[in-house]
């Protein structure tokens, strides 16, 4: 195959989406970090080495389970998308090309 342009339209696509979401990912963290004085992981969470960054995208059960009070608080007012909910909300507003 010689490069179909729905697929190539397909890739292009999710790569975009990709990486608004790292993007959104960034801005989400920062705000967190501001907002929870740094204090984003619960003492497990810290024990076990989980990388702060990581709640961020993946499951929500596994960011939950290694969040701070506080972090839980603050996504309780600034929801947490995973990429799945970010690609369908990007999906709603897209145009597909003829």
């Amino acid at each position: 195959m010689s490069g179909s342009r729905a697929f190539g339209w397909a890739r292009d696509e999710w790569r975009r989406i990709r990486d608004e979401y790292e993007l959104y990912r960034e801005r989400q963290y920062a705000a967190a970090v501001e907002a929870c004085n740094c204090i984003l992981l619960n003492r497990e969470a810290i024990a076990a080495g989980v990388d702060e960054f990581s709640l961020f995208i993946g499951r929500r059960d596994r960011a939950e389970r290694w969040a701070s009070e506080e972090l839980l608080a603050w996504w309780r007012e600034h929801p947490h998308l995973t990429f799945a909910e970010f690609e369908a909300a990007a999906f709603e507003y897209m145009e597909v090309p003829a």
